[in-house]
């Protein structure tokens, strides 16, 4: 039986063209895809003004802008209050520091052993891979990574470039500790 697909895309004249069923369900053709620039989210949804200010503030501090075509499909074009859109359109109070706001929310920093990797409990570890995202959240936990100001990091600095060694040294350290 023929799979079917519930994606539906807000505005096709963002895209080059109308997508294929198949390219729907690409995670390739949805990042290539994805809006990046406030141009093209005010283009494909309705923003109020208080969004568009606030999705300006949020570019600018460093944040990045990322919404693939599906999720896009999700969220309603001209309602605000969508609970969809809420998540990946910028708002107001994001900027906003309030008591008990933390720069590192999961505490990762603390059990960090080496760059990008988190050894919170002696039986785990954590390897951050990267600091891309197909969606960017506006409740991201990470938006230290992902939002220093800077954009991504350059690829040659992805922990994937060292992945076999810090496999290789998590499993020893591990070991090391469940012995301790």
């Amino acid at each position: 039986m023929p799979r079917r697909t519930s994606v539906k895309i807000c505005s096709d004249e963002l895209l080059a063209g109308a997508p294929r069923p198949e390219q729907l369900e690409d995670w390739r053709w949805q990042i290539r895809n994805s809006v990046r620039s406030i141009d093209d989210l005010a283009r494909t949804l309705r923003l109020s003004t208080e969004e568009l200010r606030a999705a300006r503030r949020a570019v600018s501090s460093g944040l990045p802008l990322a919404i693939t075509p599906y999720y896009l499909g999700l969220c309603d074009p001209n309602d605000p209050g969508c609970p969809i859109r809420r998540q990946v359109v910028p708002s107001a109070g994001e900027g906003r520091w309030v008591k008990g706001d933390l720069h590192d929310p999961l505490g990762e920093e603390a059990h960090q052993v080496a760059p990008e990797l988190i050894c919170r409990y002696p039986d785990r570890a954590l390897l951050l891979v990267s600091d891309r995202c197909a969606v960017y959240c506006r409740f991201c936990t990470r938006s230290r990574m992902v939002g220093a100001g800077g954009g991504p990091r350059p690829l040659e600095r992805e922990p994937l470039q060292f992945g076999s060694r810090v496999a290789a040294g998590t499993c020893r350290l591990l070991q090391n500790r469940q012995r301790a």
